[in-house]
């Protein structure tokens, strides 16, 4: 990934227009044209997203101000998901009964804990993790734990069903074997989600041949 991105994505979205030149900015999506084949109207949206949205969010809140967890999947290979089970397994040790729903790739990781398992035979968007969750009776206050790129969505999307969350709990890390091809790298993930009302991820992957 280029170097610049590190530096973009420490930034709020409201200070990134002020603090990235323009011509720095389309440097960094020039270095990515080629190989990914954007068009100059690709990266306009591309570069729409990276000023207009928190790409990364940092763990807030404390397990006992929650009364349920809400855990979000990343890739669906054990990578990143055996360590976000790992972080639920922690929130349960300093709060043993907090209700857990997991989504089916992390529901397999987490062993002796006592959870909902929510389980589909189609594909799982934050969207359909988010609105089964919400649907119990023991949902209040609510801890989210997600890979922190994906968060800031896992938190809107909650927020956007009414459900008050309280904390959040990250872990920063990509599984670059993944079959979901877009989460492989930060890069791929900003293009995923540059185009995600467009198009799905497995469309994406193909149309802009994520490796």
């Amino acid at each position: 990934m280029p170097a610049l991105f590190n530096s973009i994505t420490n930034l709020e979205p409201k200070s990134r227009e002020d603090s990235i030149s323009s011509y720095r900015l389309d440097s960094l999506l020039d270095s990515c044209a080629d190989t990914y084949q954007l068009s100059q109207a690709d990266m306009q949206k591309i570069r729409y997203y990276l000023l207009s949205h928190q790409l990364k969010l940092e763990c807030f809140g404390e397990p006992e101000d929650a009364n349920a967890v809400i855990v979000f999947s990343f890739g669906a290979s054990e990578c990143v998901n055996k360590v976000l089970a790992a972080v639920v397994d922690d929130i349960v040790y300093h709060q043993p009964k907090v209700n857990v729903f997991a989504q089916q790739e992390i529901s397999s990781h987490l062993g002796h804990i006592r959870h909902t398992p929510i389980i589909s035979s189609d594909y799982q968007s934050t969207e359909d993790v988010a609105r089964y969750a919400s649907n119990s009776q023991c949902l209040d206050k609510v801890m989210i734990v997600a890979q922190a790129w994906h968060a800031d969505r896992c938190v809107t999307v909650c927020q956007a069903l009414n459900i008050d969350v309280v904390g959040l709990r990250v872990v920063d890390y990509f599984p670059e074997n993944d079959p979901q091809k877009w989460v492989r790298s930060p890069i791929n993930w900003i293009i995923k989600e540059s185009f995600r009302e467009e198009a799905t991820g497995f469309e994406i992957s193909k149309r802009f041949d994520f490796t």
